[in-house]
């Protein structure tokens, strides 16, 4: 995205018709939120109930209503990952059929329905028990949609690798889109936010191969689906205009920071954190100077 473009103050963001706002946000992206275990306990419903699993995918389906609101076409979520593998003893049995059974609830179905929405399995393995559950969802799903939720499946990190190179071994396969192509079934335009929750790491199961450029990344710490417009327009505004700070020419960009020397040269490493019980979170006093208080610019 262009750095000249014109930078309206945060308020003349946030008050933007939804247009306004579409215009700079990106065609894909990633949405991870996390913490959804808590969420529930917080509301007194037991993780993995059939209570959770409603409540769950009706908190989605109002963040997904939030993201595709603002010109977003592909929204990926991975649903399964290296780190639920390591929680049960049964992959298939535990994990991958109860994915199958959950993507493919009328309930969920149902919404999708409502909303005018596809959704898609994206999978690294085990792809001959999700497939009944991909056609089921090819069947009962809208087919033309402007806008995808595609649930992302990666028991291992080697997964994506060997499904790739598979790929790449067919004679139609000689560029990247040709695997993009060979992979989703359809074109899917490069993923240029990620919005995820808890620590800021990155890792084969987050991002859907192929399709990363240059990404923004976001993490939130608040538990659970609940992302509102406000907290969208926020991110938005951070990645379409705050980020753009490349410049061909950077003669006198390093003289300008001479207006903020205190802020540069003052310790802040983001990424460190505090342990909340079993829990990491940001420690949010890392970025508090000597006498208590934010960086600030001088």
């Amino acid at each position: 995205m262009s750095s000249t473009l014109a930078m309206p103050t945060q308020a003349e963001f946030m008050a933007a018709p939804v247009e306004t706002v579409a215009a700079v946000a990106p065609r894909s992206m990633v949405y991870a939120p996390g913490g959804t275990r808590r969420s529930a306990a917080f509301s007194g419903i037991e993780p993995w109930s059939a209570e959770y699993l409603r409540v769950l995918l009706a908190k989605f389906a109002e963040s997904l209503e939030v993201i595709f609101r603002y010109g977003i076409n592909h929204v990926f979520t991975p649903m399964l990952m290296v780190s639920h593998v390591k929680e049960v003893e049964d992959t298939v049995h535990q994990l991958i059929v109860p994915l199958g059974h959950l993507i493919t609830d009328p309930y969920l179905i149902d919404i999708c329905r409502k909303h005018g929405w596809r959704l898609r399995i994206a999978t690294s393995a085990y792809e001959d028990i999700l497939q009944p559950f991909m056609d089921q969802l090819e069947q009962n799903t809208t087919k033309d949609a402007a806008h995808t939720w595609w649930i992302t499946c990666t028991p291992s990190y080697e997964s994506w690798w060997s499904s790739l190179v598979a790929l790449a071994k067919l004679d139609q396969v000689s560029t990247r889109a040709d695997l993009i192509r060979a992979l989703y079934r359809e074109e899917v335009p490069p993923i240029r936010l990620c919005l995820s929750f808890g620590k800021p790491t990155i890792s084969p199961d987050l991002f859907p191969p192929l399709l990363m450029d240059e990404v923004q990344c976001y993490w939130s710490q608040q538990v659970g689906t609940d992302l509102t417009e406000q907290q969208f327009r926020k991110v938005l505004y951070d990645y379409a205009y705050l980020r753009q700070t490349w410049r061909k020419d950077k003669s006198a960009r390093a003289k300008e920071a001479m207006a903020q020397r205190k802020t540069w040269e003052q310790e802040l490493i983001i990424g460190l954190g505090k342990r909340l019980g079993p829990f990491w979170y940001p420690d949010l006093s890392k970025s508090q100077d000597a006498d208590g208080e934010a960086p600030h610019e001088s």
